[in-house]
């Protein structure tokens, strides 16, 4: 983000609706809400505005992004890596006559890459072993 804002224009980042996240990434996920990602993204120094992008989960077409950023005029679009919708996003900004850049994903940062790290650091429920409470005077049953 701050490799972004240093071209000199206003950062405005998207963020996705939970059932358009849950759609693409299964019924787990989000893990945080819209208004808590948000939030979280909206105190970062370089991020000028946040904005919700709302909607069927299926509306990921060029058209569908013409229409999203053509109110706010963007000079750049920027994605991730391995965005599902890359083309679309390029084609929207090529459209909207915005510079694309897309960024490397952090991938020991992203959402998959914790809980894949989760998974595979925890026990599951059928590994778990019973933890034995030890009794503490005072409290009743």
């Amino acid at each position: 983000l701050t490799w972004a804002a240093a071209r000199g224009r206003p950062l405005f980042v998207g963020v996705e609706d939970d059932d358009r996240v849950r759609h693409w990434k299964g019924p787990s996920r989000p893990i945080h809400t819209l208004t808590e990602r948000a939030e979280v993204l909206s105190a970062l120094r370089p991020v000028s505005t946040v904005f919700y992008i709302l909607g069927d989960p299926i509306a990921c077409q060029v058209d569908d992004y013409v229409s999203l950023l053509r109110p706010i005029e963007p000079g750049a679009l920027a994605f991730s890596e391995g965005d599902p919708h890359a083309d679309a996003k390029r084609s929207g900004a090529a459209a909207l006559g915005a510079d694309c850049f897309e960024f490397s994903l952090e991938t020991d940062h992203s959402t998959s890459s914790i809980l894949d790290r989760l998974a595979h650091e925890c026990p599951s429920d059928q590994d778990a072993q019973p933890m034995q409470m030890a009794q503490l005077g005072g409290l009743k049953d």
